[in-house]
């Protein structure tokens, strides 16, 4: 509220004496949904929506790279723990950032690691089609998504649609010929055809991993 708003102590103090916010006793505020209803109608009556939403979505994505996000390790109880309390927040994020395709495919890098733990696999596969549909972004960014959407994809029991994904990003990922990114794909797109039954494409593309 402080960063975003530009709200002080006060103010939300103020609120919560109105009961127009609850605390929750984890640095956290409760608003009813009617009133937030209602904050977004004057919200969007002022023409301040799309200001205060984009701040919001840009706060979420800064906190996320502080944060170090797209390491987040299935053991770290309390950062899955904020991940699930700031859900929606997160997804509000993503839904604001479509406009800002390189900004919406940091989101969802940043946000791989999380989805995976949590096995929120259709939503991570829903969201990374989105972001690839645009055609507007690096080849390296998109070798990461598309290599990020064949494992979704696979969890998800759509082999045929995970060995797409990853093709896609071998080819990405050689138009960009970085060695630990060749490495990477390579050997998950190995692991896709070894799923598939086709051994020896599963072993040209782990020795292409290796050299």
């Amino acid at each position: 509220a402080e960063e975003v708003t530009g709200a002080e102590l006060d103010h939300l103090a103020g609120l919560v004496d109105q009961s127009l916010l609850k605390p929750l006793g984890d640095e956290r505020l409760f608003m009813l949904e009617t009133l937030r209803e209602y904050a977004r109608e004057q919200l969007d009556e002022c023409g301040e929506t799309s200001e205060y939403g984009h701040g919001h979505a840009h706060y979420y994505l800064d906190r996320l790279e502080k944060t170090g996000a797209a390491h987040l390790a299935p053991d770290m109880g309390e950062a899955v723990r904020w991940f699930r309390a700031e859900e929606d927040n997160l997804r509000a994020m993503l839904d604001r950032l479509t406009a800002s395709p390189s900004e919406a495919a940091r989101g969802c890098q940043l946000l791989h690691s999380y989805w995976w733990t949590c096995g929120t696999y259709a939503e991570a596969r829903e969201r990374l089609r989105q972001v690839l549909a645009r055609n507007d972004l690096s080849e390296e960014v998109q070798a990461d998504l598309w290599a990020g959407l064949a494992k979704f994809e696979i969890e998800l029991g759509d082999l045929g649609a995970a060995q797409l994904a990853s093709d896609r990003a071998v080819a990405a990922a050689e138009a960009v010929g970085g060695r630990d990114l060749m490495a990477t794909v390579h050997r998950q797109s190995a692991w896709v055809y070894m799923r598939r039954d086709r051994v020896a494409d599963a072993l040209r593309l782990a020795r292409r991993a290796a050299a």
